[in-house]
């Protein structure tokens, strides 16, 4: 064999090991994300067995729900940017490392402070977490079939992560107790953050100007916080004491603090020239009322089939199944529906379907039956959900030009944990001021159907914006604004 050949087989055994390490880091990469989103659903089906075991009021058991995701929220950004400048592989084991101790800390959380606290290490974990795996996974396939291929098993990871978590959080809650939501992330985060040192590569941004916006990730998430804080307060004092007008300006004040750190960043979390998109503003305006739909609702369901038809945990991590496969379906059908008729009909489409099933929830009865009043409404819900989720996203990122991308993706994505959030303390505040400390399944279900209405409503709104304020366009084509829109230097781009 002579030195071309030997040098040509050393390049193949080079590209085919490259490709063998990079599959192996994309299961690993997959592993996380289904435990990230697992985790939200693990919980969410263990909350009334925790607010049984530690004699938690209603009203407080969403900061469980909560603390994790307004972390996740205020940090993602930022979270990105500390990957690539100190390097993703060695932020990722990092922030792998705290998910897994703090889910540990959780498990053996002895009041609903230290659960709390817990989960706001798990959601700062998971900020962390979340990009530094998107980064590493297109650092690891540059583009091509292969990347598309890893985006879309990275894609399905998180969809049968939020299905398992279902079954498993029922089964877990059920035959071993609720700390057990906890504590089986602990080994698996362990394992992936040994693994990574054997398979993630390491990488960069090599050459990298400011810092980081850490004082932007602090002032938003410190206002989110207090907001969110005001707003379940209310259900206690009321909208107009001293004290609910007091967290309101709190929060007012720290949320104008982080525009005013944004516009003066070198290296801002969000820069706000980014919403001369009309697209991707409006996208991200009809988002934080949509996921406020999906926020309370997903919490008061599990409450009302655990706490109203007595369901066990188990049978109610199979009631939600339904609703969760249709989010998959839905998921899968809305992106080839938009690029047959375009965005905007399919978001309004799909935000009519939430609309529907909420409505459906509204009229639960204090003795409901699953085939026909939960598995009906469960669906409609699950369809819209998706239906115009999916939609929405491709709507924010399509007009941007390519050196935006990442940033409006980034956007939408902490935009909808924001409405979560938001959606989710108005909703439970709502149910838990109208039922008080009452037990009574009627009482109880009358919450719920008003906290439903309430969020009939949001749907109602974010529809009337969909059909008011969205451009429509097919994928695959440039919205209009794409054409005449400036472009937004490089130089002075958000860093994600």
């Amino acid at each position: 064999m002579n030195a071309g050949e030997e040098k040509k087989n050393s390049k193949e055994m080079d590209l085919n090991s490259k490709r063998k390490f990079g599959w192996v880091a994309l299961l690993l990469l997959c592993s996380t994300q289904f435990m990230v989103v697992l985790d939200g659903t693990l919980v969410n089906v263990a909350l009334p067995s925790i607010q049984q075991a530690m004699h938690i009021s209603q009203q407080n058991l969403q900061w469980i729900t909560n603390a994790y995701l307004l972390m996740f929220a205020g940090f993602m950004m930022l979270g990105g940017r500390v990957a690539d400048v100190l390097g993703r592989r060695r932020v990722f084991i990092s922030g792998m490392l705290l998910f897994a101790v703090a889910s540990l800390l959780g498990g053996f959380a002895p009041s609903d402070l230290w659960l709390i606290a817990a989960r706001v290490a798990q959601g700062l974990g998971a900020a962390i977490i979340s990009p530094a795996a998107l980064s590493i996974l297109t650092i690891t396939f540059p583009g091509g079939k292969e990347r598309d291929r890893a985006l879309g098993v990275f894609g399905a990871a998180g969809g049968s992560g939020a299905v398992a978590g279902l079954l498993l959080g029922g089964v877990l809650t059920e035959f071993l107790g609720w700390q057990w939501v906890f504590f089986v992330n602990f080994p698996v985060g362990l394992l992936v953050a040994l693994l990574s040192l054997r398979f993630l590569q390491e990488s960069r941004v090599e050459e990298s100007e400011g810092g980081f916006d850490l004082p932007g990730a602090v002032s938003v998430t410190g206002g989110l916080v207090l907001l969110v804080y005001a707003l379940v307060q209310t259900g206690e004092s009321g909208w107009l004491s001293a004290g609910t007008l007091s967290f309101f300006a709190a929060a007012f004040v720290l949320l104008a603090l982080f525009v005013l750190i944004e516009l003066k960043s070198r290296v801002p979390m969000v820069n706000f020239k980014i919403f001369r998109y009309h697209n991707l503003t409006a996208a991200n305006l009809i988002s934080i009322l949509f996921t406020a739909c999906l926020g309370g609702t997903l919490f008061l369901m599990t409450l009302y089939l655990q706490q109203v038809l007595r369901y066990s945990a188990l049978e109610a991590g199979l009631a939600l199944l339904p609703f969760e496969l249709a989010t998959i379906i839905a998921a899968t059908v809305s992106a080839r529906l938009v690029t047959r008729f375009g965005a905007k009909p399919v978001v309004m489409g799909g935000l009519t379907l939430l609309m529907l099933g909420l409505l459906l929830l509204s009229r639960l009865p204090a003795n409901g039956a699953f085939l026909t009043d939960v598995l009906p409404a469960t669906l409609l819900f699950g369809f819209g959900l998706t239906g115009s989720g999916i939609p929405l996203t491709i709507t924010a990122v399509a007009g941007v030009p390519g050196e935006q991308a990442g940033t409006a993706s980034g956007l939408i994505n902490t935009t909808q944990q924001v409405g979560f959030s938001l959606g989710l303390a108005v909703l439970a505040t709502i149910a838990s001021a109208y039922s008080g400390n009452s037990t009574d399944p009627a009482v109880l279900t009358s919450g719920f159907n008003l906290a439903f209405t309430v969020a009939v409503g949001f749907a109602l709104l974010a529809l009337v914006l969909a059909f008011m304020l969205l451009r429509s366009f097919k994928a695959g084509n440039q919205p209009e604004e794409a054409t005449g829109a400036a472009r937004i230097d490089s130089v002075e781009q958000s860093q994600v």
